[in-house]
């Protein structure tokens, strides 16, 4: 009987993938395949030795630097879209391809941007708080809580997420504009109702934006003070992306000068957050802890596009959601 492939799964720990998904993932293997988990926990010297005979590699939100061990992979896997954490130029080098976990998770960050759009505009964390500290706000914050309807909608980044969010911006009767590299079809646009903007004026137009691009060179950094000076002083601004895509001190500047309204970020260059970070203990900024493309349905969702891709690959066939080319 021939010995199993074997399929070697890189994470942090608990707190990134629940034992709860650990169990998902054990029951999901396929059939002729071996899972070996490699956590924070797993030495050197035996995840090296794991590396060094293994066919698949599945990576999750993790760096990796083992490129010496690689002898028999075939393909990388991530369970995340972003690949920000990886040299994928020394996977090129080598001629294994990495492929991303496709759009599987692009719902589930868009809701979670456009909850963040609504906890800003209804000032819900505010009114929670209060509530379970026994105060009763009524109405004290009328005239500063907002609606998402005829809200001018800025999206930074327009592929499945951005174009996610443009969808159930509409149902809320929001206005859509958008930036990316470059447009997308004609017949896109007008099936979302969206509008291309360069984005100078899109940072001017917009009464919220919210960003969707990925972390290269090109967008490290990308919002800084001089684009949030071109904001609406009543603006605000949406994180699900990554952190260093925002310059944060001069987002902290902003916020201190007035000259936007409010952020609500999930994701930080530095994380976990500290606990002393100056965006802490601000009532116009809420915070998430990088869980805006996590839920208990696309957990299987994930794992189930993964190990596809992996079966491709041992059947000949093209891969998914390659990254590196």
């Amino acid at each position: 009987m021939p010995s199993p492939q074997s399929i070697v799964l890189i994470y942090k720990n608990s707190s990134s993938i629940p034992e709860l998904v650990i169990e998902q993932i054990k029951s999901s293997v396929p059939t002729g395949f071996a899972l070996h988990l490699c956590d924070q926990t797993t030495s050197d010297e035996e995840r090296r030795s794991k590396l060094a005979n293994t066919q698949f590699v599945m990576i999750y939100s993790v760096p990796f630097n083992d490129f010496d061990v690689l002898h028999n992979v075939k393909l990388v896997q991530l369970l995340s879209a972003g690949s920000d954490l990886l040299d994928l130029d020394r996977f090129t080098q080598l001629d294994i391809p990495v492929a991303n976990n496709g759009s599987v998770n692009s719902w589930t960050v868009a809701e979670h941007a456009v909850l963040l759009m609504l906890s800003l505009l209804r000032k819900l964390p505010a009114h929670h708080n209060a509530m379970q500290n026994g105060d009763w706000l009524g109405h004290q914050h009328a005239l500063s809580l907002g609606e998402l309807r005829d809200k001018q909608v800025g999206i930074i980044g327009f592929g499945h997420i951005g174009q996610a969010v443009a969808h159930i911006v509409a149902g809320f009767k929001g206005k859509v504009n958008y930036y990316s590299r470059s447009r997308i079809a004609t017949e896109t646009e007008q099936s979302l109702n969206a509008t291309w903007m360069p984005l100078d004026q899109l940072l001017t137009a917009s009464d919220i934006i919210t960003l969707h691009t990925p972390l290269v060179a090109e967008t490290r950094k990308m919002l800084s003070f001089e684009q949030f000076s071109l904001m609406k002083r009543n603006a605000l601004l949406i994180n699900t992306a990554r952190g260093a895509i925002i310059h944060e001190p001069a987002l902290i500047e902003a916020l201190d000068q007035g000259l936007i309204a409010g952020a609500a970020l999930d994701t930080f260059a530095v994380e976990p957050l500290p606990a002393a970070n100056p965006f802490t203990n601000r009532d116009n900024v809420i915070l998430t802890p990088h869980m805006a493309g996590t839920s208990i349905d696309n957990w299987q969702r994930r794992i189930d596009y993964c190990f596809a891709n992996i079966l491709r690959s041992v059947h000949g066939e093209a891969l998914h959601s390659v990254i590196n080319g």
